[in-house]
């Protein structure tokens, strides 16, 4: 598959969004992968990690030591409510199991 500027409907995104959503051998459904785009940056949260991708090409990177941290980055930097459930349910270790075979 090749990407490109051609001008794209909503069907052409939807049987591919349901797949990734909900088949069980999808990546989204068995890790945590959040990920937020910023002015100058991209924000990624995946496999206990942190990282911002800036426009100029530089990264940095955070190794994420905890649940509490992985909520307050939740909340912080991915502006998800403090009181949706699915902050106060994130684990690194749920999220590590789940990927591990």
């Amino acid at each position: 598959m090749t990407f490109d500027l051609n001008k794209a409907f909503p069907i052409d995104y939807e049987m591919a969004n349901w797949f990734t959503s909900t088949h069980p051998d999808s990546i989204f459904r068995k890790s945590l992968i959040v990920t937020r785009p910023g002015k100058d940056h991209r924000l990624i949260l995946a496999a206990g990690e942190l990282t911002r991708r800036f426009l100029n090409g530089r990264l940095e990177k955070y190794i994420i030591t905890g649940d509490e941290e992985l909520q307050h980055l939740l909340v912080n930097e991915f502006c998800m409510p403090v009181e949706d459930p699915a902050v106060a349910e994130c684990s690194l270790l749920r999220s590590f199991h789940s990927t591990a075979r």
